[in-house]
């Protein structure tokens, strides 16, 4: 069926399985079930596929947007700049949280990496143009947790804060530690210091 004008069926529209529904006169994009799935399928060449709502009044209010270019979704951005961009210019929170107060079920997120030879799995703390901080696995020393600063940064690029090696030892001020809590005050610096009533011990 190829309609020119407004189609205004007062029943049901069924579409049978293996058929689609097409748009555009190119065919640009078509619906279709083939038993088993549903499939939106964008079918011109680096197309988006733009999800709008009505805002409160607000008619064609873009809330997500697939860039067909780059295969990344952004929420709150029509230029998303990784798989999954979301923003907002008010408080952003991505939240995950179990609903059943029972054992077993855990709220995570998971930074996971291929093997050996991939690069580091981390969490980036970023303020832009300025610089932030990373905390996670350096792939390419030993698999040390690290806290590192930087702009922008990782575990195995930025300056290392804070080290936990895999046998359990803790370095402050150094990335490789010898005891379970080594702490090197470079340059002569005193490492640690305690302040009391006004008193200072520093060493």
């Amino acid at each position: 069926i190829v309609a020119t004008g407004n189609i205004l069926p007062s029943e049901d529209v069924r579409i049978l399985d293996g058929k689609a529904a097409r748009f555009g006169t190119g065919n640009d994009f078509s619906i279709y079930n083939d038993g088993s799935d549903t499939t939106l399928r964008n079918s011109t060449s680096n197309q988006d596929i733009i999800f709008l709502v009505n805002d409160d009044g607000a008619a064609n209010t873009e809330a997500m947007r697939i860039d067909a270019s780059t295969n990344r979704v952004g929420i709150g951005t029509d230029a998303p700049g990784f798989k999954l961009d979301v923003q907002h210019a008010g408080d952003s929170v991505i939240q995950t949280r179990t609903t059943a107060n029972s054992s077993g079920n855990d709220a995570y997120f998971r930074a996971a990496l291929a093997g050996a030879s991939a690069g580091d799995a981390f969490i980036q703390f970023d303020i832009d143009s300025v610089g932030g901080y990373a905390l996670g696995i350096d792939n390419s020393d030993s698999d040390k947790f690290k806290l590192t600063y930087g702009g922008p940064a990782t575990p195995s690029t930025a300056n290392p804060l804070m080290t936990v090696t895999t046998t359990g030892n803790v370095g402050i001020g150094t990335d490789s530690p010898e005891r379970k809590l080594h702490i090197d005050g470079a340059g002569g610096t005193a490492a640690i210091q305690i302040d009391k009533d006004g008193d200072r011990i520093a060493w």
